[in-house]
């Protein structure tokens, strides 16, 4: 493996794909055949994925886990079942390790794509790279899993309902946040309506108003989870991880904070899809509105690491991105907002470029531990 080549290809490549689709935006560059630029993006981010990876931590971190499967270095593996005989089967061979995750990914996120039949497709390919794409979607097997996972609802919603669960319970498998995603597949399902949402707003205040007096019950959970091997998800002690800079620290607010107000803002324009949007639609926004709402819930409730808050924001990231693209349609969108979107992202591509080379460069590179 060689590290070092990996990760300038798969920097250059991320930069690549982003630099183009600003010029889409910017300068509103048209294009005769929208398909070749969903192929183009596909194309590169799947070159990205499989061969430039290397830009983001869990690289390295893999690359390690399959090393200790092949020579049993390590009794106790967090990966699925279905993964570990994978492995077996192709041995160290890291490459086809990664082309086993990534191409039925974005094979299946190209037919969600086709499926949803985007209006704003270059705005929906904008947001997936720029806002989501380093940290979501080259993350191995929790987009694999979110990929299936979608796939299965949308099959759902369109009542091809034997097939939706056939899949919903195969993707059980290929990660272990669908311990978490899989029931709330039944509430994305469950129709929104005003006084259900005011309840559950009302329902989160109150427990993070009153979140000293749940604690003690909080880390009563959090013991029994430790036991079963969740790796401390829902510990209370401690900090959570951190490169021991401000800077990077400064970063992960930034890149948080300003998709939690794109997701608010969007959420809030498009709201009358709950009373009149298509099937689909409904879908997408309760999806969306349900892992926003549950990912502020267990942000501030007192947990310090932020594993459950970001595993949530993961599953609503790619609704997110179709949501936002009808947006136009519900409310009018003056010039001084759009300047401020394009402001708003180049600053966000510019950070995530600082914490690519400043952090998961320097993990590549031995500057850095890896826990």
């Amino acid at each position: 493996m060689n590290e070092e080549l990996n990760l300038y290809v798969g920097w250059f490549f991320y930069n690549l794909i982003c630099i183009l689709l600003f010029c889409f935006i910017l300068f509103r560059l048209k294009t005769k055949q929208p398909k070749q630029l969903i192929y183009l993006t596909i194309l590169v981010c799947l070159l990205i994925a499989v061969f430039g990876n290397a830009i983001t931590m869990d690289y390295r971190a893999y690359w390690k886990i399959i090393q200790q499967i092949v020579y049993g270095s390590r009794k106790h593996i967090h990966l699925e079942e279905i993964y570990k005989w994978y492995i077996s089967q192709i041995g160290a061979n890291y490459i086809l390790w990664q082309m086993a995750i990534y191409v039925p990914a974005y094979l299946v996120f190209y037919y969600i794509i086709k499926y949803l039949n985007i209006k704003r497709i270059k705005l929906f390919l904008f947001l997936f790279v720029i806002l989501i794409l380093y940290y979501d979607c080259i993350g191995s097997r929790q987009f694999l899993f979110i990929i299936f996972y979608y796939s299965s609802l949308l099959f759902i919603a369109n009542r091809k309902f034997l097939l939706g669960m056939v899949v919903l319970c195969a993707s059980f498998y290929l990660h272990k946040m669908a311990l978490m995603a899989l029931p709330l597949a039944f509430l994305f399902l469950i129709p929104l309506k005003n006084k259900l949402i005011l309840f559950v707003l009302i329902v989160i205040i109150l427990t993070i108003g009153c979140r000293i007096i749940l604690a003690s019950y909080i880390e009563e959970i959090a013991q029994i989870a430790k036991i079963s091997g969740s790796d401390g998800y829902l510990s209370t002690e401690g900090e959570a991880d951190s490169t021991g800079s401000i800077w990077w620290e400064i970063i992960g607010t930034y890149t948080l904070y300003t998709r939690l107000v794109l997701l608010t803002i969007c959420l809030y324009k498009t709201r009358e899809i709950v009373k009149s949007g298509t099937t689909i639609n409904k879908l997408i926004y309760a999806i969306v509105f349900w892992t926003t709402l549950l990912s502020l819930f267990f942000k501030y409730v007192g947990l310090a690491n932020g594993t459950i808050s970001y595993r949530l924001l993961s599953i609503g990231a790619i609704g997110f991105c179709y949501l936002f693209t009808l947006v136009p349609e519900y409310s009018r969108i003056r010039n001084w907002q759009k300047i401020v979107f394009v402001i708003m992202m180049l600053i966000y591509f510019v950070l995530t470029n600082a914490y690519i080379t400043g952090v998961s460069h320097s993990v590549m590179l031995g500057e850095l531990p890896l826990e």
